[in-house]
C-alpha cells in the first residue's frame, strides 16, 4: 500500500472527521511530526495539509505532490505514525477510514518501501 494514500488519509480522517479529542490530539501530532521534519525544506507543506483537510476533493493532488516533493513518504516514523492514528479513528468510530484499516489488517499489509535489488545468501 502506498504510504502516500496512508499518510493522507489519516490527515483527513483525523483532521475533519472524527470528533474525538484524542484523534484531534492525534492528527495535531501527525502534522507537527510531518512538519518539524519536512516543513523547512516545504514552506508550502503546512498550507497544502490544511488546505487538504478543509477541502479533500479539490486539494488532494496539490497535498499528495507536496507530501511526495518533501519525501514525507520515506520517513517509516510518519508512515507509522498516521496508521496508529487510523487505527484509533478506526476504533472509535467504526466504518471512518472506509476500510482502509481493515484492508490494513486483514492483509497483513506492511506499510513503507519496497527494496528491489538481488539477495544473496552466502
Amino acid at each position: 500500500m502506498d504510504p502516500i494514500t496512508v499518510i493522507l488519509s489519516a490527515l483527513a480522517v483525523a483532521g475533519s472527521k472524527v470528533a474525538d479529542q484524542a484523534i484531534r490530539d492525534g492528527y495535531a501530532g501527525l502534522k507537527a511530526l510531518i512538519l518539524r521534519k519536512f516543513g523547512k525544506a516545504q514552506p508550502k507543506l503546512a498550507e497544502r495539509i490544511d488546505d487538504y483537510v478543509a477541502d479533500q476533493e479539490t486539494f488532494e493532488r496539490p497535498a499528495e505532490k507536496a507530501l511526495r516533493d518533501a519525501g514525507v513518504a520515506a520517513d517509516q516514523e510518519v508512515v507509522d505514525q498516521a496508521v496508529e492514528l487510523l487505527r484509533a479513528a478506526e476504533a472509535r468510530q467504526p466504518g471512518v477510514t472506509g476500510g482502509l484499516v481493515g484492508s490494513i489488517t486483514a492483509r497483513n499489509v506492511v506499510v513503507g518501501h519496497q527494496i528491489f535489488g538481488n539477495i544473496n545468501q552466502g
